[in-house]
């Protein structure tokens, strides 16, 4: 049974609940020492109750369609 009587120790709790929010909506936790997530294809790395975040811009993706036409014969197998 959980002690309900603690106290909190977090110094940022609403840095808290806006990073326990992205993982809820699908952020991957990468590292714990200093906290890094993956979250819409950017990297976040929490340091001194900021979030930073690493400056990849692949979020949303850009789709590029390519169409492969292959003229290799099919042998059909031998009994």
């Amino acid at each position: 049974m959980m002690n309900t009587n603690h106290t909190e120790r977090r110094q940022f709790p609403n840095m808290r609940a806006h990073v326990d929010s992205m993982i809820a909506s699908g952020a991957v936790i990468l590292g714990r020492n200093p906290l890094k997530i993956i979250y819409r294809a950017k990297v976040h790395t929490l340091c001194g109750g900021m979030l930073l975040t690493e400056g990849l811009e692949l979020w949303p993706l850009e789709t590029e369609i390519v169409v492969v036409i292959c003229d290799v014969p099919v042998l059909a197998e031998t009994a």
